[in-house]
């Protein structure tokens, strides 16, 4: 039987209630706990029921009759199939706090979580809509702006009012999407800030052989991230008198029908000789552009050409034999790491578990904090031992904004966190990645930034920038 049919089968055993035996008429076994089912299924009503095909059990009390099922869609593999390392360090990052937070649970009942691997975006809405209607998990934490655009207007989602969260999504346009359709949560603000701080570089920041004067080139990806990027620094150029100002957008992993491929993308560079270049891009396609202008004169730092990169480039795969030589004295920028109270433990916590330092990828500290977040959301929503949706997560999150002294995100703290919540008490938290003040019109905080840059071969932080 297709795995399709059978979803609608189980679907239709459970409208009629009666009459139907799971076993005979669609092979699905009883249950207590997802362990009584194959590692490919769940257990979702008392029978197993098998997984979205990209689905996967990550973390959590799978032994447990009665858990908090969370979600999360990510893109664990790249466009060729091998593993992307930084989406599974922020996944860890978020397995981390739930193994934490089930040292107690919430008021005895743990969590699990559940990962959808999403390689592009067309696999988004099905395994948003898997997740609400058969695991019914009340928050599905997401990755990436165009991932997140994907899954929050999914209709099944729409109905729910799935809380929703993403530790690295920052196109500007998720602010019409919190506007309207509400509950579309972030932990890192908008590219609207971060255009600035790069900016500030341009500005002269870094001394006078940073400064940039004349032409400037952006090339970023055509996506959601790519675009909304993109359009916010050049605005934010011109409002700041830079008026040769050209762009150039590609498609993403360079498939054959893409207007550039990297040596276009090295060849149009060399052709405008820019003072510096703004690449917006991920690491995989960051490699093979730099790889590609390695080569040409025009495009190195002893020619005065300056090379500078958004957050999405922030990931030690960009030094590669072929890079270093081109990358040596480029600078980037990201949302800080390392500001937020609960850092050095996270660091310390993180790197013992995994063996991965994860100072030298961005966006993990957002990670644990999006996940502690929706945790402490699910106590607020659980009062008087209530069923946990995502609206009554969306007063949760609105409710750690408090004033007064501030506690940070972190395991050792959970009990007085769910406790405070789920006694309507208003609490005001510090996570890893720093102060979480959101902005209540546009669902994303106001944090600092960190300016990184390739020193000796390696991504340095040089300093912190509040905008």
């Amino acid at each position: 039987m297709s795995h399709a049919r059978a979803l609608h089968r189980f679907a239709l055993c459970l409208a009629l209630s009666s009459g139907c035996s799971f076993t005979t008429a669609t092979g699905f076994e009883e249950c207590k706990s997802d362990l009584d089912c194959a590692a490919s299924s769940v257990c979702s009503v008392h029978y197993c029921l098998p997984m979205w095909p990209g689905c996967q059990r990550v973390e959590g009390a799978f032994d447990a009759g009665a858990r908090i099922a969370i979600g999360a869609v990510m893109g664990l593999t790249g466009a060729d199939g091998g593993q992307n390392d930084r989406e599974v360090y922020r996944l860890d990052a978020m397995r981390l706090a739930i193994s934490e937070a089930n040292k107690l649970g919430l008021a005895g009942v743990p969590y699990a979580l559940y990962a959808c691997n999403a390689p592009n975006t067309d696999v988004v809405p099905g395994q948003t809509s898997w997740l609400i209607s058969n695991l019914r998990v009340p928050a599905i934490i997401v990755s990436g702006s165009d991932r997140l655009l994907a899954a929050e207007g999914e209709p099944t989602r729409l109905d729910a009012g799935t809380f929703m969260i993403s530790p690295n999504a920052t196109t500007a346009g998720l602010i019409a999407s919190f506007q309207e359709h509400g509950n579309v949560w972030r932990v890192a603000p908008p590219d609207t800030l971060q255009a600035q701080v790069l900016l500030g570089l341009f500005d002269g920041g870094l001394g006078p052989d940073a400064g940039v004067s004349s032409k400037i080139v952006v090339v970023a990806e055509d996506t959601a991230y790519g675009n909304g990027f993109r359009l916010a620094l050049v605005d934010a150029l011109a409002s700041h008198g830079y008026t040769s100002v050209k762009q150039l957008t590609y498609t993403q992993n360079f498939p054959s029908s893409s207007a550039y491929n990297p040596q276009g993308i090295a060849s149009a560079l060399n052709n405008e000789v820019p003072a510096a270049t703004i690449l917006v891009g991920f690491p995989a396609d960051v490699v093979q552009v730099i790889a590609a202008a390695s080569s040409l004169p025009r495009l190195q730092y002893a020619s005065g050409h300056r090379w500078f990169f958004s957050d999405s480039a922030k990931d030690p795969s960009i030094l590669t034999t072929a890079t270093r030589g081109t990358l040596e004295g480029a600078h980037g920028t990201a949302p800080a790491q390392g500001k937020g109270a609960a850092y050095q433990t996270f660091t310390d916590t993180f790197s013992q578990r995994f063996g991965v330092d994860p100072n030298g990828y961005s966006f993990l500290a957002h990670s644990s904090d999006a996940m502690w977040l929706t945790l402490a959301s699910t106590a607020w929503a659980g009062q008087s031992g209530g069923a946990i949706t995502g609206p009554g997560m969306r007063s949760g999150i609105a409710n750690m904004l408090g004033p007064g002294t501030s506690t940070p995100l972190l395991g050792a703290k959970w009990n007085d966190i769910s406790l405070a919540m789920l006694h309507s008490k208003v609490i005001n938290v510090d996570g890893s990645s720093g102060d979480l003040q959101f902005d209540l019109d546009a669902g994303a905080p106001a944090s600092p930034y960190e300016v990184w840059a390739i020193v000796d071969g390696g991504i340095t932080t040089l300093s912190y920038v509040t905008p």
